[in-house]
């Protein structure tokens, strides 16, 4: 394992604020500690959403689609194949499976990939700017543009986090979500420690969020506990044993 889980879940919650700082930093706050979430409903920053989710449930494909299935289809069920897709990743790297050949390859034979995908496959090698201009004939929605510039911003770099987000800012209209699906999926890949050391020391929130997501998926329910044990440790359930004294 590159990275701890802690780390990743850290990177990707940290990384994720450098676009749409302080939404998502309230969607953090509002997290239920149950897999449950009040996001913001407008697209495309719904799609916010589903970085939780892909971390709450990053070790279950079944049970990480269907919750981003829950959160997204009552409301744009157009944006599912985007959703999906995003979430998708999220779990070849928080399960230590990924790389964008296997990306490119993978995603069309678990889910059915989004109108989008074939063009941002062929489009690997092309530039910001001849990217944008497939996309723009394409007439996406919102969400299914930020989503294929936020992978293609992070698959043109995906070890250098900093070019990725520079990548990302450049994207134009809402490039704010961009940025933030650009800097979540670099973070959760390259660990808390690729991102900007200022930003990490200024978004101490974001970093006990992230502890706190891990702790729940871990099945540590009543966080208060972490008062009294402040060097309470976190792992995957059945992994931990009693010491021998």
């Amino acid at each position: 394992m590159r990275f701890s889980l802690l780390d990743r879940f850290q990177g990707a919650l940290v990384g994720a604020g450098l676009g749409h700082g302080a939404g998502f930093r309230t969607l953090m706050e509002n997290w239920s500690g149950a897999g449950e979430l009040s996001a913001r409903r407008e697209e495309p920053w719904i799609l916010e959403a589903v970085i939780p989710l892909s971390l709450f449930h990053h070790e279950d494909w079944g049970r990480l689609g269907q919750a981003v299935t829950e959160q997204l289809e009552p409301t744009h069920p157009h944006l599912l194949g985007s959703a999906q897709a995003l979430a998708f990743t999220f779990h070849l790297i928080l399960t230590e499976r990924f790389s964008p050949v296997d990306l490119w390859t993978r995603l069309p034979a678990i889910l059915n990939p989004p109108g989008w995908w074939e063009t941002l496959l062929t489009c690997q090698t092309a530039s910001l700017e001849a990217t944008l201009t497939h996309l723009r004939a394409l007439g996406l929605s919102p969400g299914d543009r930020v989503t294929a510039l936020g992978l293609y911003c992070f698959l043109c770099t995906p070890n250098h986090p900093p070019l990725a987000l520079g990548r990302a800012r450049q994207t134009g209209e809402q490039s704010e979500v961009t940025v933030t699906l650009t800097g979540a999926l670099g973070g959760a890949y390259n660990g808390g420690l690729s991102l900007p050391g200022w930003y990490l020391e200024t978004n101490l929130p974001l970093k006990r969020a992230a502890a706190n997501l891990l702790a729940h998926w871990a099945g540590v329910y009543h966080l208060p506990c972490r008062e009294v044990y402040p060097k309470l440790g976190v792992s995957a359930p059945g992994l931990m044993r009693p010491g021998s004294g």
